[in-house]
């Protein structure tokens, strides 16, 4: 399954190596994530491919 997520109104310094740290756990094959602008503000664009189950994990997790 592959997903692309975007991220709007994150200022954490360390969010993206969260993402990175988060997806290493669960296993994830395929993880990319870059700082970005949307709409004119800045965000994070993360890209996932995996087992559906996996992914859907993986947004839950950042949905909190």
């Amino acid at each position: 399954m592959k997903k692309r997520i975007l991220i709007g109104k994150v200022h954490d310094v360390g969010y993206r190596p969260y993402l990175l740290g988060l997806a290493e756990s669960l296993e994830i094959e395929r993880f990319f994530a870059e700082n970005t602008f949307a709409d004119g503000k800045q965000a994070v664009e993360i890209l996932v491919d995996d087992e559906e189950d996996k992914v859907q994990l993986f947004i839950d997790i950042i949905k909190i």
